[in-house]
């Protein structure tokens, strides 16, 4: 069982979903520029978002979780000078471009008020993920001798109750991201959790597991589609807890890819999705703004779509490996300067 490909997988499949995601937004009326309102890709677009952001959190928590136990971030300066230059400097770099580009269309939707330090301290568009993943970083690792020590029971009962905190506590402010910081702890902290568990000794756990959070997944989502968006936030997040295992176990389960090919495309997507995730909103928000793409994207709603989401993926593909290999533009990206 190789982990690392599986990871890398499903990293490669929570990418294409939040490509997606974004590409429908056009049709959900979640900004500012709409277009014409498609309930379907609405409904949709709700599922993808119970999918995509946990299943990134669970993932950098898991790789996260494993070096820490492993006593790979024993030197706590390289530590914070490392997640610095990989997660914040882009974030505060993209931030600007983002602003120089877009600043126009930021009020009131997004309550931004054309303010760049209001922005960056606020979460800026999609870049919030990343201040909360920063975040989440510095807090789990200074609290790394407490969760490190934690039996299972232990760490069950208390992802349990931070699922509950984060689906009962509302917060009136985003200052720092607060709110997705509690939002989505639940799914930092299982991540961490599953790191301190070894698959190759339990190879028979994996699969029954599976079949339990198939089940249940089917059941709570099937509860959710039909309640919708009243359905309570602990159920929602509960399918979400279960999906994201659920792939999860099916990734890791994988040993090889069929040919040599798709093992290097997995690869270079792989390498490449951190770039993809900030790249590819930029590109949907600047096409779906062109006033002679305007009447094409709203006639031909089934269509546009598929086109917004292989052009954005396609091209925030190359355009992240043409910026992390450059010497001069790779801090963009979090590499460091060579």
């Amino acid at each position: 069982m190789k982990q690392s490909l599986g990871i890398s997988i499903l990293r490669v499949i929570a990418t294409v979903f939040v490509v997606l995601f974004h590409s429908l937004g056009y049709y959900t009326h979640a900004w500012p520029f709409d277009g014409i309102k498609v309930n379907t890709y609405s409904s949709f677009d709700i599922v993808l978002n119970q999918i995509t952001m946990p299943t990134f959190f669970f993932l950098s928590a898991y790789i996260f979780g494993i070096k820490v136990r492993n006593g790979q971030y024993s030197n706590k300066l390289s530590f914070f000078k490392n997640k610095t230059i990989r997660l914040l400097v882009p974030y505060v770099l993209w931030s600007i471009v983002q602003h120089l580009l877009f600043s126009n269309q930021f009020e009131p939707a997004f309550s931004l008020n054309g303010n760049l330090f209001y922005g960056i301290l606020h979460g800026y568009l999609h870049l919030w993920f990343i201040l909360v993943l920063f975040f989440y970083f510095c807090f789990f690792y200074l609290l790394s001798n407490v969760w490190c020590k934690f039996g299972k029971t232990t760490s069950i009962l208390i992802l349990l109750a931070l699922t509950l905190i984060s689906s009962c506590t509302k917060i009136d402010t985003n200052l720092l991201c607060i709110n997705g910081f509690v939002h989505y702890i639940p799914f930092f902290y299982f991540g961490i959790l599953i790191s301190g568990i070894n698959l190759k000794q339990t190879r028979s756990i994996p699969y029954l597991v599976l079949c339990l959070c198939g089940i249940v997944t089917l059941t709570l989502f099937t509860l959710y589609i039909y309640i919708g968006q009243k359905t309570n936030l602990f159920i929602r997040e509960t399918a979400s807890t279960f999906t994201v295992l659920s792939l999860f176990l099916i990734a890791i389960s994988v040993k090889k890819v069929p040919c040599r090919n798709l093992e290097k495309i997995l690869s270079s997507l792989d390498q490449n999705s951190f770039g993809i995730y900030i790249l590819h909103h930029i590109i949907i928000w600047w096409s779906v703004q062109q006033s002679f793409l305007q009447p094409f994207l709203n006639e031909h709603f089934i269509f546009a779509p598929a086109c917004i989401f292989a052009t954005s993926f396609c091209l925030s593909w190359l355009l992240s490996d043409i910026i992390r290999k450059n010497k001069f533009t790779g801090i963009f990206l979090g590499e460091r300067i060579k």
